[in-house]
């Protein structure tokens, strides 16, 4: 039952450890010196708290559901920005799209915290070019 539930992590300077929270459960808090360790410890606390809840005759929490994402979206932007990523893409030799994502993947990996909404197969983190240039060389 705890792999139902989402969990998120990050590092906290305050605990000088990771901290990982249930949301469905008021942000039930764990904390480990390792990613690894604040999930072992949040799974525990989440089959305590079924537990109790159970024993008190009180309703679980619903899960958050699942999403399986196309990997596509469709964003608005004005167009003035459009022109200056689509200039920019071009100067650097890129399709917009790998422009696009390149940011995106940038800005998301951007904190430590981790979430997800269930037991999922490690996946390798972007890597991306510290240098200016988006462009292979």
């Amino acid at each position: 039952m705890p792999a139902d539930y989402s969990m998120c992590v990050e590092w906290s300077d305050d605990d000088q450890g990771y901290v990982a929270v249930c949301p469905e459960l008021d942000d039930l808090p764990a904390y480990g010196e390792t990613i690894e360790e604040a999930v072992a410890e949040l799974k525990s606390a989440i089959v305590i708290v079924i537990e109790h809840l159970k024993a008190e005759g009180k309703e679980l929490p619903p899960p958050r559901v699942r999403l399986r994402p196309s990997g596509q979206f469709r964003v608005r932007i004005p167009r003035s920005l459009h022109a200056q990523l689509t200039s920019l893409a071009n100067r650097e030799g890129v399709s917009l799209n790998t422009l696009v994502n390149t940011y995106l993947a940038k800005a998301a990996s951007f904190g430590e915290t981790k979430c997800w909404l269930s037991e999922q197969p490690a996946q390798p983190e972007p890597t991306l070019s510290t240098s200016p240039s988006i462009r292979s060389k």
